[in-house]
């Protein structure tokens, strides 16, 4: 898929969105997606989970970070 595609997908679903909690991954979540890590998740007020990742690969959980 074209990077612009993306793109539009990215912006119909994540656009106006709000973050409505935000917790850990359980173990139970880590063990089925095969993370040795349980990172954040972002609930978002559509029902959808933002969880980052090590890489774009989805080799493991990642860190949330805040950039000055």
């Amino acid at each position: 898929m074209k990077l612009s595609k993306w793109e539009d997908l990215g912006k119909q679903v994540y656009v106006g969105q709000t973050i409505v909690g935000i917790r850990y991954m359980t173990a139970e979540e880590a063990r089925r997606c095969g993370f040795y890590n349980r990172p954040p998740v972002l609930v978002l007020s559509n029902g959808l989970e933002i969880v980052p990742l090590q890489d774009d690969e989805a080799n493991d959980g990642g860190a949330l970070g805040q950039m000055f």
